[in-house]
């Protein structure tokens, strides 16, 4: 008998040995059952679906809901633009994606392109529950590729306290006329942010400059270039993130920006309003579509089914600002959204929203914008 045989025999005949060999007996089972879930998925891994979106798109409760509904692992990918999702989709064609994420726009490029799947409505009935105001647009006709996730309007917001007497409607003159001039009851000076977007730069002046929303002439881009030059004098920044910082510190008194990047800012101080400018503004569709190289199409159309519901659309909402396509997801919205006619448009306002089609290439979009960062 060698010594570690002995060690352990007189372990055993020790009182204190047995006690010990049951605890560790009974820890070894308490391990196990507390992490046997962990152990499970580690050789036997649940099913998992890829998703492929912007940031904080979807809430993490209900993300965690749909997974142990469906015993299914959701696999959030992130993307910081819509030419990054087109570019990676245009390399691997969408493969190892179940469900994306699609702006309005460039949901036609992917259609187009024959990277989406068929939407198959037998298993989508909260389709019937959508905005109609959201269906049938340029970039998907009849809604046969994408179904509306959100929309957000976009607006000015500004500091009550650059106005002498606060004016019920706001123009873009608040972006594009010289604040040093103080014109239109403006009383001091200030600095404001654009978006940093060649695309949403262009339209706002375009509508400023020409009421109009999409095509423009060689000419009307000739103006628009030199409006835009001369705005960057008082611009202080170009930003597509949140605006909290540059609001709250004071560096600027007013900027264009979506709902969703000034919600926190609207949330937390009296001193800011948003605005859709009298002139009209821009809207965005946000819209879930399939891939078309996706196999898990079943699942797919649970999670856009789940994420579209009106319990689900209404959180999502009141967490990061944007409004659900799911109408009947409306009554569930904070009040002091809903009875904002600005933050929550209704029809007359949303008449004045108008999506950006690709009507104009991307290219003249790209040599005015560069013209107007390098001046």
């Amino acid at each position: 008998m060698n010594k570690i045989q002995r060690i352990l025999n007189a372990i055993g005949d020790s009182r204190m040995g047995r006690r010990l060999v049951i605890l560790g007996f009974f820890s070894t089972m308490l391990g196990l059952f507390l992490y046997v879930s962990v152990v499970k998925d580690y050789f036997f891994p649940p099913e998992a679906l890829y998703v492929y979106t912007f940031v904080d798109m979807f809430h993490p409760e209900g993300v965690a809901a749909f997974e142990q509904a469906n015993k299914v692992k959701v696999v959030l990918r992130y993307f910081e633009s819509n030419e990054e999702l087109l570019a990676k989709f245009n390399i691997s064609r969408g493969a190892g994606y179940d469900v994306v994420m699609v702006s309005d726009y460039m949901v036609e490029f992917l259609r187009k392109d024959n990277l989406l799947q068929k939407m198959q409505y037998d298993q989508l009935p909260v389709a019937q529950e959508l905005d109609p105001r959201l269906k049938n647009k340029f970039y998907d006709p009849n809604n046969n590729y994408s179904l509306p996730f959100s929309w957000i309007p976009y607006g000015v917001i500004f500091n009550k306290n650059i106005f002498d007497s606060v004016p019920e409607q706001i123009g873009l003159h608040v972006l594009f006329s010289d604040p040093v001039e103080r014109l239109h009851g403006i009383k001091r000076s200030y600095r404001i942010c654009m978006p940093d977007d060649s695309r949403e730069a262009i339209f706002l002046a375009g509508q400023y400059l020409f009421g109009v929303e999409n095509t423009f002439t060689k000419n009307q881009l000739v103006a628009i270039q030199a409006l835009l030059i001369k705005q960057k004098s008082w611009v202080e920044s170009y930003v597509n993130q949140d605006l909290g910082y540059p609001l709250f510190s004071g560096l600027i008194k007013a900027s264009f920006a979506p709902l969703f990047a000034v919600d926190k800012v609207l949330k937390t101080s009296e001193n800011f309003l948003f605005r859709i400018p009298s002139e009209g503004s821009m809207l965005s569709i946000e819209n879930l579509a399939i891939p078309a190289s996706c196999k898990k199409v079943q699942l797919a159309h649970k999670f856009i089914n789940f994420m579209l519901s009106k319990n689900e659309a209404a959180r999502i909402s009141n967490l990061y600002g944007m409004i659900p396509s799911n109408k009947a997801a409306y009554q569930l919205l904070r009040p002091e959204m809903t009875k904002n006619n600005h933050v929550f448009p209704d029809d007359e306002q949303f008449a004045k929203l108008h999506l950006l089609t690709n009507d104009v290439p991307q290219k003249a979009f790209e040599e005015i914008w560069l013209a107007v960062k390098s001046s």
